[in-house]
This record gives C-alpha cells, sequence and structure tokens, in this order.
C-alpha cells in the first residue's frame, strides 16, 4: 500500500468512527499520557509536566507567555514548540484508536 492509498484509508477510518459515535471531548490526560510522556519528555506525566510549569491545572496554560511555554517544550521535549507537542499528541492518541 502506498502513501496516497494510506492517507485515504486512514480518512476513511476515522470518517467512519465519527459517523458512528457522537462528538466526545478528549482530556489532556488521554492526549498526554503517561507513555506519550515518559517517550517523548523529560517528564513521567502531564502532572510532573505542569509541575515543572509551575503551574497547576491545565487551563493555566493558556495564561502562559507564548515564548515561556515554547522555551520550556524546547529544553524538555523532542518538541520545538507546544503546538508541536500537541499535534503530536493529538496524532498519537488517533493512532492508537485503531
Amino acid at each position: 500500500m502506498n502513501n496516497e492509498q494510506e492517507k485515504n484509508a486512514l480518512k476513511q477510518k476515522l470518517q467512519a468512527l465519527a459517523a458512528e459515535s457522537p462528538q466526545k471531548e478528549v482530556s489532556y490526560q488521554d492526549l498526554f499520557s503517561p507513555a506519550f510522556m515518559q517517550k517523548y519528555t523529560d517528564f513521567a506525566s502531564f502532572s510532573f509536566f505542569m509541575h515543572g510549569l509551575k503551574i497547576k491545572d491545565f487551563n493555566q496554560i493558556a495564561d502562559l507567555k507564548k515564548d515561556h511555554l515554547n522555551d520550556f517544550v524546547k529544553n524538555n521535549s523532542h518538541f520545538t514548540s507546544w503546538d508541536e507537542m500537541q499535534q503530536a499528541a493529538v496524532n498519537e492518541y488517533m493512532t492508537n484508536l485503531f
């Protein structure tokens, strides 16, 4: 199967999944699982990651300066930015659904 066929197959699976189940919110604990955090960051869990940022709640991430957050991610993970880390978490979560 070539890359284009794989993309189309994944797209069809995602469309089928979306059609058969109502919208489901995914928690940050599911996205940033301990396995994800251990694989890609210097932290054993997202709780330790937040502790490193000196925050206690996921919602406080939005209050952080973007440069500070991106520098923290860059210095403590395999990613160059918070956006890149989030995208990787979503991609891994979606991949694990199948």
